[in-house]
């Protein structure tokens, strides 16, 4: 028998989706809950809640099911006679006097209490009672289980919650390390370690779970996409004793027998360990991961915040290792379940620079934590003369061991620029100035290995080897590195002048090789690959080193920046020059033969990179041609992750994937050019800068990620800029593309403190120059003053 008590009316007024109200249906066989973005169902039946569908609009179209057929259940684990016996679960039916009572049933908020829910429906051992709540306008429910013996079990082995869902992957942020899988042959990864966070996604959207209890153990699962399975990821949360698997820290099969020391006997009466979490769902594949860490109201600018969100979620954030490697380090992919390039990790050439710019443009403290631990498992193993690991290997099960050389055997320079630069990006993103203070000499040190090499006579750094592609042979003077080292230079002289040390000498050295380049490196319309010692040359039009060029205005004269693009824009694999258009952005215009490269590995002679885009995109940007940055970098990719969640490690000349599946580069693009251009959004050490750079016309967008928060109207002439990083450290402001030599009142006011204006008019250029406070407690805005 079941009793539905019912202590509000459901009669309910019909739903206005839009106003986001949410809705309670209950019947003897079913509960459901909708607030538009999101829709559970709870099986009276077949006790579990086997149904939770969502809409990241909020408007109640909602997409594929989010759970397995076994949903989220009781489950009940024993031995008999030394064997495992099968799953006793809540959904193998309801027991006699199932309860549920509506505690609360108003627009705003709908709570049901679910009780007697047990573990065999002829013959329990365990009850339980069932919470979950649903607000209005929140894309996320709490669910709390009760549950107790009622009765002595003497062959118990664990007691669980089991989260069984259909997302692709599975990602668990536990206080050790992230643990990512999809596809596992061996199903589940138990853990004793505290769960931060577990989040899955791909392909039928995403679900996190935040505990707010501490189950004694969870446990991951994953399984094959041709298996009978109903589960491709999910979350076990233990209450009692510890699930049947070999081992804790080991993906691992369900164990078939089990030996009575390993049992874990329950008294009548027992409480065990409660769980209560909140479980946010998108039929995206992004996760939610608080009610307030994306706006429930779209804006203007959604397209690129879901890009953002699911470029870094699914791909850098899930190829971390550092629960088996707690030292912190990242894969080149995920794991799907074999990983690329497995066991090397932590490629600074500029892979790993990537990844922590990407990450840390989350705004998310547990990965900016992650991408501390990256720096340091380097920073650890700086060389006297200052050179750092070019990557590690992975040695035995948890260790790690330095390699200085790449995969081909070159010695690059990028490593130490690109650490450099990872190191600046953590600080600026995360306003953990006492780290900068902690590492700087070893930064310092670092940048020496490359500084070392300049010539006065060439005012040119002499380069070891390529700068950020292992296989192509390049050395002595080239364009690659000396390029990437005026914008080095530049951001290290900003780090001194943050600490209060001298600056000049860095400042003076981007100067000089900024010379350098354009007195021995120019030809006609393009930078050579390399002048030697001897004055002698090697040119393959390398198109990643021209386009850092123009990103960074080492041309001079200018003119030079058009005749630059122009040449790589007329090569035969460069967007629009045939049929299909190929992704951004092809290596070189002269091939790169096996003669030319190391070990005459020529897998990257032939094909688009990331990094290159980067470059390419920040030179359009420089060359104020927007139009193409998006009908041909970030557009078509950003229309890749919306169709595929990951990508591949390059493209070939006709935008067909080639190289690594599941490969992190690209999708961390993505989220750089989203920020860094979209949204020009800049957090410097000294200056503050917002210089967007938005599609189709527009000039309003809302940048609502993590603890910042960045508003923009460029057609009102309206801004705000709230952190929660930074510290209230006065700092310069450019804001803006305004219109020139207009007055504004900027404000900047200490919350629950004084308020402070000043009338502050656009340069000639349209920009807003004035410094303020930046991060809590301070908000700075500003309006055109009418």
């Amino acid at each position: 028998m079941i009793k539905i008590l019912l202590l509000i009316s459901l009669f309910l007024v019909e739903v206005i989706l839009c106003d986001q109200q949410v809705k309670l249906s209950v019947s003897s066989s079913l509960v459901s809950i909708d607030n538009g973005f999101l829709q559970l169902e709870f099986d009276v039946k077949s006790p579990r809640i086997s149904k939770i569908t969502a809409d990241f609009n909020g408007v109640g179209e909602y997409g594929k099911n989010l759970v397995g057929d076994r949903g989220i259940s009781l489950e009940h684990s024993l031995v008999v006679g030394g064997k495992v016996t099968t799953l006793s679960s809540s959904r193998s039916g309801a027991g006699s006097n199932v309860q549920v009572k509506v505690v609360t049933n108003t627009t705003k908020s709908v709570q049901v209490d679910i009780s007697n829910v047990v573990d065999d429906s002829s013959n329990p051992f365990l009850t339980s009672v069932w919470s979950i709540k649903v607000d209005q306008s929140h894309r996320d429910f709490s669910l709390s289980v009760d549950t107790k013996c009622i009765r002595d079990s003497p062959d118990t082995i664990s007691v669980q919650v089991g989260n069984y869902l259909t997302p692709t992957s599975s990602f668990g942020n536990f206080q050790r390390g992230v643990q990512q899988m999809m596809n596992a042959t061996q199903n589940y990864f138990g853990s004793t370690n505290k769960l931060t966070r577990y989040y899955a996604l791909g392909d039928t959207g995403s679900v996190v779970s935040l505990l707010s209890s501490t189950p004694v153990q969870n446990v991951i699962l994953s399984a094959e996409y041709n298996r009978t399975s109903d589960f491709r990821s999910g979350v076990v949360h233990v209450q009692h004793g510890s699930f049947p698997i070999k081992r804790n820290d080991y993906w691992e099969s369900l164990l078939q027998s089990i030996t009575d020391d390993k049992k874990s006997p329950l008294k009548k009466s027992s409480a065990l360990a409660p769980i209560q979490t909140t479980i946010a769902v998108n039929h995206l594949d992004f996760p939610v991961l608080s009610p307030h860490h994306i706006h429930q109201q779209i804006n203007v600018n959604f397209e690129h915040l879901r890009a953002l969100y699911t470029a870094v979620y699914a791909s850098p954030a899930g190829a971390l290792v550092s629960y088996q490697f707690p030292s912190g380090v990242i894969s080149p992919t995920v794991a799907y379940p074999n990983r690329g390039y497995w066991p090397l990790f932590n490629f600074y050439d500029p892979d790993s620079w990537f990844s922590i710019s990407a990450m840390m443009y989350v705004s998310d403290p547990y990965i900016n934590n992650e991408c501390r631990k990256m720096l340091e498992t380097s920073a650890k193993l700086v060389q006297p003369d200052g050179q750092l690991p070019h990557h590690f290997i992975g040695d035995g099960d948890h260790d790690l061991r330095p390699t200085f050389e790449a995969i081909s055997g070159a010695t690059q320079t990028g490593p130490n620029i690109f650490w450099a630069l990872s190191a600046l990006q953590y600080v600026k993103n995360s306003g953990d100035y006492e780290w900068l203070k902690k590492q700087a000499d070893t930064i310092r040190l670092v940048i020496k290995y490359i500084t070392d090499r300049y010539d006065p006579n060439f005012q040119l750094i002499n380069a070891p080897g390529p700068l950020q592609i292992d296989t192509m042979i390049r050395n002595n003077f080239t364009s690659d590195t000396n390029a990437m080292v005026v914008y080095l230079m530049d951001q290290i002289a900003e780090m001194q002048d943050f600490l209060n040390e001298p600056s000049d000498a860095y400042r003076e050295l981007s100067k000089n090789i900024k010379i350098g380049i354009n007195k021995w490196l120019y030809r006609n319309d393009h930078y050579i690959t390399q002048i030697n010692p001897d004055k002698s040359t090697r040119d393959f039009i390398d198109y990643d080193a021209n386009l850092l060029a123009v990103a960074f205005n080492v041309p001079e004269p200018k003119e030079r920046s058009l005749k630059i693009m122009k040449r790589i824009l007329s090569g035969k694999c460069v967007h629009g020059n045939v049929k299909k258009s190929p992704r951004a952005t092809f290596v070189s215009e002269i091939y790169y033969d096996a003669a030319n490269c190391y070990g005459g590995n020529t897998g990257d002679s032939d094909i688009t990179m990331g990094r290159i885009a980067w470059a390419e995109a920040h030179a359009l940007v420089a060359m104020n041609d927007t139009s193409s940055f998006y009908q041909f970098i970030l557009d078509p990719l950003i229309e890749d992750l919306n169709q595929h969640t990951w990508l591949y490690e390059r493209y070939d000349c006709d935008s067909n994937p080639a190289h690594n599946s599941f490969y992190i580069e690209y999708p961390e693009l993505i989220a750089m050019l989203v920020r860094e251009i979209v949204f020009g959004i800049e957090l410097g050490l000294n200056v503050i800068r917002i210089n967007p750079h938005l599609p189709g016309g527009r000039s309003e967008f809302e940048y609502a990620v993590g603890d910042l928060l960045v508003e923009y109207d460029g057609h009102v002439g309206s801004f705000l800029i709230e952190s929660g990083i930074g510290g209230g450290l006065v700092k310069k402001y450019r804001v803006g593309k305004f219109l020139p030599k207009t007055e504004f009142v900027v404000v900047v006011e200490k919350k629950g403190g004084d308020r402070k204006e000043m009338k502050v008019t656009t340069c000639e250029h349209g920009v807003l120059h004035f410094d303020a406070p930046f991060g809590a407690p301070f908000v700075v805005s500003g309006k055109i003053n009418a």
